[in-house]
Formats: C-alpha cells, structure tokens, sequence
C-alpha cells in the first residue's frame, strides 16, 4: 500500500531511511542532536512497518508515558484521514490497523506491562539514552523485559537518542557500531543541520554552557550524565523508614492533573530522606497529602509549593491537617528556585544527605537535572524539555523548611540571650 504522509525527510533521515530498509541492517542507532526530528523518524518507521506486514506486532518504548502518549496521538493523526486504523485505545496506547497489525506503546516507567509481549517486526527505542539500567525491582532493564520480547521473531530494532553520558543501554549500542558489530549508527550533529545557519548555531552556543552544546548538539558522550548535582550517586543508600516519633520536615511539590506528579518528601534530623508519590483524584490527593504530614507527631514545618493552582489546593489539604500552624505557602520563582537547588547542591557535594537506593524516580530525576542559560545570561535550573523534576523539587523544597526552621530557631536563641543580658 503506498501512501503519502508528506513528510520531507532531511539528508540524514533518508540516509537512516536507507539504511533501515537494508536487509543486513538488524539493529539501527541513530545519535542525532536536538532538533533533528528523531521522532518524526521514528513515527515514520513504525507508519511504514505496520502498512508493509500484515498480523504484525510493533513495540514503541519511550522513558515516559507522555511521550509515548505523543506518538500514539500523531500517528493516529497519520492514518486516521486513510482509514487505516480498526481500534484505537487511548488508555493502553494501542493502535489496532485493518491489516491486524497492532502497534503497541509502552514506558520504562512500567516495565512489567512490557513482559509478554511478542514484538515480531519493529521495536523502537525513543530516548534509549535515558533508559535506566534496571527496574525498581533491581531487574536488568534490557536483559530481563525488553531483549526477551524480540527473542521469538527477533524484529528490527531502532535506538534513538541524544547521548546521556557514558553509561547505559544507548552508549553501549553505540560502542558495538563503532566495533563493527551487529548496530549500524547514523550520527546528525547540530553541523549537519541544513535547516540552522551558522549564525544561529553560534547563538545557541552562547546561550548555554559548553557542556551542555557538547552533549545535546554535537552529540558528545560526557563522562557522567550531564546533571548539576556532582556525585550524587554517592547519596544513595540503604534506609530505614522514618519513624512517626521523629522529628521531620515536609516538602510537598503538587500537581493536579496531567504528567506531573505530586510528590511528598520527608526529612529527619540526620538528612534522611523519604518521598511519597501521590496518585488519584484531587480529593484522594488531599486526603493522603494530609494523612502523611498528620502522622508525623513532631513535625516541624511543612513547606507547600502554591504556584499556579496550589493556592487553593493547599487549602483544601490545611483543611484535614490537626496543626494548620505548621504548615508554609511557598511560591517558586527563578531566584527561589537556585536559592533552594544551590542549598541541595552544598547538601550532596557534602555528603551530608541521605536517599533509599530503592528511590529510583529521584535517582533518575537528579541524573538529568541541568541549567541553560537565559537570553539576560541568567541560570535557569530545570529537567531537559519532555522530562520531570518533580522529586527533585520536593526535596529541595523540604530541604529549605529544615534550613528556614534551623535559621528562625538560631535567631530565635540570639534573641533570647540578648533579653536575657539586657534583664541582668
């Protein structure tokens, strides 16, 4: 079936094109900068495949649910205006064609809906740099769910990223190309780009830090994953559970619909650290946000970010806390926010923090937590576009109600020894 999606391929897409379409080529990796439509390929592949074979299986796996969630809304997009498509399913991402060809969208975020599964012609992996190595169950990621469900009809496999330091299943794919193993490589760098002048390249290249042009244009491996917290691998250990009788400090980051998520995080006197991700509805939202900050007898403070539609969610959860009096309205901006992140930083680069080895969403958050620099040359602290901080946020949130409350109490002390003086 020939159809035209108009779709205008780029020099280095139709070199990938004609690679994929080669017999020999099992596995294709594609190491292209930002920008250079890695996913307008990848929907392409996946398009071409399920209208090429009949009763076939199609496997897209993305590190997060919302971009999966973005290709299964464009290619259905694709093909709905041909009539290609029989079923559609929005809650399981899957597209079912005439032909009986399914193509399945899945996220490493829940890998065991990945177990299964029989990919029998195509298996995309978008942004395979920011895979994690294994699953919060402590399984290898690609050993144990993804290679096995390619073993039975072993289906060509695309691996597309931008680098994510030296490490995982993308850089390791991408050392067997240059051995002139099995993985064929199309590299597109920021130079290869016909549709960006050299004016403008040298305009992004002041906007941000070198590191950061090495890594996300010129498609660089840096030695670690390019993050502002240095060494924060050395943070993660072993825990054990807070307890109720402890003295604590809260950061909740909220969230009320869509992909973000809210995220409670807990700290005690010795800077352990315990997270809780809040799922469900608003009210259930509210309920477990305040059954958290009521279980602990000796809170301190709890700081709870209200930007935008926190305002009035804060005052639905005050509304079920026993000590109302403990809790903080923050507000986020530019300047709070290096002021909390710069406060996390001195925390790791001290090694005076503690996170559960278990606590994966935060490992994987503070992996990818970089900065770029603002047009007024201002740093602005975030996760790289399409990826969360929730976590991150949470904590260092909680981590400012700890130090506010230190501050306050010192000041309070000073106070009280400069009455006491004054009196005698």
């Amino acid at each position: 079936m020939n159809i035209n999606f108009n779709i205008n391929l780029t020099t280095n897409q139709k070199k990938a094109y004609e690679l994929f379409q080669q017999k020999e080529t099992k596995e294709l990796l594609l190491l292209f900068s930002r920008q250079q439509g890695k996913t307008v390929f990848a929907e392409l592949m996946i398009m071409s495949t399920a209208l090429k074979y009949s009763n076939a299986t199609i496997v897209y796996i993305s590190p997060l649910y919302t971009q999966g969630k973005k290709v299964y809304r464009e290619i259905i997009s694709c093909l709905e205006p041909h009539n290609l498509i029989s079923k559609k399913d929005g809650s399981s991402l899957t597209i079912t064609l005439y032909n009986k060809t399914i193509i399945q969208f899945f996220t490493t975020l829940s890998p065991t809906a990945i177990r299964g599964t029989t990919c029998t012609h195509l298996l995309v992996l978008d942004e395979a740099a920011f895979f994690p190595d294994k699953t919060t169950t402590g399984e290898d990621l690609w050993y144990n769910i993804i290679q096995p469900i390619t073993k039975t009809r072993k289906p060509k496999i695309l691996y597309i990223s931008t680098p994510n330091g030296k490490r995982g299943l993308f850089y390791n794919k991408y050392l067997q190309s240059q051995e002139g193993q099995d993985v064929k490589c199309v590299k597109a760098d920021i130079y290869s780009d016909s549709f960006i002048t050299m004016e403008e390249i040298e305009k992004i290249k002041q906007e941000m830090p070198p590191l950061v042009f090495d890594q996300e244009y010129l498609c660089k491996f840096l030695d670690a994953p390019l993050t502002v917290f240095k060494g924060f691998e050395k943070c993660f250990t072993k825990l054990q559970p807070i307890g109720n009788q402890e003295v604590v400090w809260i950061g909740v980051d909220l969230s009320s619909v869509g992909e973000d998520r809210t995220v409670v995080s807990v700290i005690n006197k010795n800077n352990n650290v315990e997270q809780y991700i809040i799922e469900g509805e608003l009210d259930e939202k509210y309920r477990k946000i305040a059954d958290i900050i009521n279980r602990y007898t000796k809170l301190q403070k709890c700081y709870i970010e209200t930007n935008g539609i926190g305002s009035p969610m804060t005052n639905e959860i005050k509304k079920l806390i026993k000590y109302k009096n403990k809790i903080v309205e923050w507000t986020t901006t530019n300047n709070s926010k290096s002021e909390i992140i710069g406060l996390l930083q001195t925390h790791i680069s001290n090694k005076d923090i503690w996170f559960d080895e278990s606590n994966y969403l935060l490992y994987k958050e503070m992996g990818i937590f970089t900065y770029k620099i603002s047009n007024r040359s201002k740093i602005i602290f975030s996760a790289p576009d399409g990826q969360h901080d929730d976590t991150v946020m949470s904590l260092a949130i909680a981590l400012k109600a700890k130090d506010s409350f230190v501050n306050l109490t010192q000041e309070q002390v000073h106070f009280i020894r400069t009455r006491s003086k004054a009196i005698n």
